[in-house]
């Protein structure tokens, strides 16, 4: 289930028929974007796997104040009571169709203060995050570039010829001496 959601209290939703694959719209009276943290959930002794993905727009945001300079149209939020659902477009008395919506409907008005809560908690957090890598920010470096030629390349030096085959006969003569009689 996919979407936008406007300024955080109405969300337009898109999502398939499990079976006929038909197409289905809703607007709904809440975030929808509070259920993205949520993977798994059971209802009714059914273990239901959601997978979330919506977009936030801000009416009264950047985009909007662009679009307003430019005389485009205004984004048009539709009108819905809060907490309430409508479908806009798919058979609304298919109820194998509209269970998905209904579950997470249903998971949303359970659990309403605790995903509030949780959204307000990473909100919080994130904005600690920003604060904290603000005020540590990373030391720059300079890269470091090696350039290591490899055995018997023509960039080597008769010098790093010689170091290579010296090193080479080291190494040979430490395994001769370690090895048993």
């Amino acid at each position: 289930m996919g979407g936008i959601i406007y300024d955080h209290r109405v969300s337009v939703v898109h999502w398939q028929h499990p079976v006929s694959h038909q197409p289905y719209q809703a607007v709904l009276g809440f975030d929808m974007g509070l259920l993205t943290p949520i993977g798994q959930f059971i209802r009714n002794g059914i273990t239901h796997q959601s997978h979330l993905m919506f977009s936030s727009q801000d009416t009264r945001g950047p985009l909007a104040r662009r679009a307003a300079t430019h005389r485009l149209p205004p984004i048009q939020v539709p009108e819905i009571a809060a907490d309430a659902y409508r479908i806009i477009e798919g058979d609304p008395t298919d109820l194998i169709g509209i269970q998905p919506l209904i579950a997470l409907r249903d998971l949303y008005l359970a659990e309403k203060p605790r995903l509030q809560k949780l959204n307000t908690d990473l909100v919080e957090y994130q904005q600690d995050a920003q604060a904290w890598a603000a005020a540590h920010p990373a030391p720059v470096e300079a890269p470091v570039f090696w350039f290591k030629p490899h055995r018997n390349s023509r960039y080597l030096t008769p010098e790093d010829k010689d170091n290579q085959q010296q090193a080479a006969q080291e190494r040979a003569s430490l395994t001769i001496e370690g090895e048993a009689p």
